[in-house]
């Protein structure tokens, strides 16, 4: 198995629906694990929901088998700029937010526990995550220019700090902060636009 698999390569092996090149495009998707289900780690009740790393790994098997159906299926084509790593993360965080407030709502109902959902507050990109259509979420992230659209990618997706993206972009951390609240506003403001469900 080579080190380095392209998307491209990646993509066509699950096509092809051979067993062994199937087998393999997943076993390199399987690199990306720790990525896909980084955000259980930082949910604050993931302890109390009986999140831990069966859950994980439960989960990414889901996102791995909708992304093969999602391919075999012709609903998934490469973009520029999304690699196959951030969609995979999209797909898990989507599942993620679901299972979780359903989770919540059962607790709730037990009266085992006084949870409540917004203590995960919705931002704006999971708001986008939240709706089934992947079309519209594309629709709505390609709507923003192409520095708010890579900011936003380096620091939710890519899981950058602003002082990285500063250093990446030659600028302040300081003013790294405030790029990202000006595009969070330009996103919340197209997420407006097309009334996406809040």
């Amino acid at each position: 198995m080579p080190d380095k698999m392209t998307d491209q390569k990646l993509i066509d092996a699950i096509r092809s629906k051979h067993s062994t090149e199937v087998e393999r495009a997943v076993t390199f998707l399987y690199r990306h694990k720790t990525y896909v289900t980084s955000f259980v780690r930082t949910d604050i009740q993931r302890g109390i929901l009986g999140f831990d790393q069966s859950f994980c790994d439960d989960l990414f098997q889901e996102v791995v088998l909708a992304f093969l159906e999602n391919i075999w299926h012709g609903l998934f084509t490469l973009q520029q700029g999304v690699d196959i790593k951030t969609y995979l993360w999209k797909l898990s965080h989507r599942k993620y937010l679901k299972l979780r407030s359903s989770e919540l709502r059962r607790l709730n109902r037990e009266g085992n526990y006084l949870l409540l959902a917004d203590d995960f507050p919705a931002e704006p990109d999971q708001i986008l995550a939240e709706t089934e259509d992947g079309a519209l979420i594309d629709k709505v992230l390609n709507k923003l220019d192409q520095a708010a659209f890579d900011f936003i990618r380096m620091f939710h997706y890519e899981e950058r700090s602003h002082r990285e993206i500063g250093d990446i972009l030659g600028i302040s951390e300081a003013a790294a902060k405030q790029r990202y609240y000006r595009y969070r506003l330009q996103l919340a403001e197209l997420i407006k636009t097309y009334e996406l469900p809040g």
